[in-house]
Parts: C-alpha cells; sequence; structure tokens
C-alpha cells in the first residue's frame, strides 16, 4: 500500500504516512497521539535558541563597533594617557597611513595637519615618493613636566627620527609640535 498523498510505501494497519504524515483514511493532517506512528515532540518542542550563540553575537557586534570607531574616528583602544602611551598612538596612526585620525591627537586643529605633516616627512626620510622609510618602534622622554613633555621617536635601528613635544590640557596629553 502507498501514500496517496507522497507515495511512499505504507505498512499494515498504519494509519498515517510515516513520510509526510498524511492520513490514510484521507481525513488529512494526523491527530498527534501516540498511536498515530509520528513523535509528539515533533508538535510540542518549541525551536531554542542557543544562548553560547547569543553570546558570541553580542560580543562580535561589540567588536564591529569597535573596529568601526577606529577605522572611522581614529580611536586607538587601549591607548594610556601618557606622553609615550600618546605618541606611539600618533605614530602608529600615521604609519597605517590615516592622517586624517592622526590630527584627533593635536590639540590646536589649526596647527594639526602641519604636524602629521612634519610627522610624515620624518617618517619618509623626506623622500618624495612618501612611503615610511622609518618604522617607529621605541620612545624615550628626554624632559617632562606636569604640563609639557619631549618624546624623542626611534626607529628599529635605534636612530632617533624625530622628536614630539606635547603639552598636557585638562589632564590629557595631546601633540603640539613634531620640529
Amino acid at each position: 500500500m502507498y501514500c496517496s498523498k507522497c507515495g511512499s510505501e505504507i505498512i499494515e494497519n498504519q494509519r498515517f504516512c510515516n513520510k509526510c504524515g498524511y492520513s490514510i483514511a484521507g481525513e488529512g493532517t494526523p491527530e498527534l497521539t501516540a498511536e498515530s506512528g509520528l513523535p509528539l515532540t515533533v508538535a510540542t518542542k518549541a525551536k531554542r535558541i542557543n544562548p553560547i550563540l547569543i553570546v558570541a553575537l553580542v560580543i562580535g557586534g561589540l567588536l564591529l563597533v569597535l573596529l568601526f570607531l577606529k577605522g572611522c574616528f581614529g580611536v586607538t583602544l587601549g591607548t594610556s594617557n601618557t606622553p609615550e602611551g600618546v605618541t606611539k598612538a600618533f605614530m602608529e596612526t600615521i604609519v597605517r597611513g590615516d592622517q586624517q585620525a592622526a590630527t584627533n591627537f593635536c590639540y590646536n586643529k589649526n596647527e594639526a595637519y602641519s604636524i602629521v605633516g612634519h610627522a610624515v616627512l620624518h617618517l619618509c626620510d623626506l623622500s618624495s615618493d612618501y612611503k615610511i622609510r622609518h618604522k617607529p618602534v621605541s620612545y624615550k622622554t628626554t624632559k617632562q613636566t606636569d604640563n609639557k613633555a619631549k618624546i624623542v621617536v626611534y626607529d628599529e635601528k635605534s636612530h632617533a627620527i624625530c622628536g614630539v613635544e606635547l603639552t598636557n590640557i585638562k589632564g590629557k596629553w595631546y601633540i603640539t609640535a613634531c620640529p
């Protein structure tokens, strides 16, 4: 005997098709009983979302937001508010080619592009192709008071690349010059 709806083979004395659930007597949708041959959990089991999946999606979303902020607005995550930390973040932003974001480390926005331009020229060794020739790897404070600091930036060969002057304004360090 075969199901008239899907064509699957029906075992004798079976009231419903095991494949499509069609009533052999032609009555339509089967009743869900233990005798019907269909598991009761099919109709009663609600879909549950895995809580681990929810946590992973939330964490992933937060990471995407942080990456968006870092990429679009030059937000440097984990930058300490020390002269060396600000100088390092400033130089790393320039090395990755985001001069616009590097201006966020400067207090005076009117002078910011000039300061960033000087830093770029120092890193490029005044070459005409503007390729980074000196990668900043270490930073040394040469002079610091409560509100002023001078940092020397060194490359991988321990050669001084440039100096950076910073000013502490309202508890936050800003790049004010790159002579």
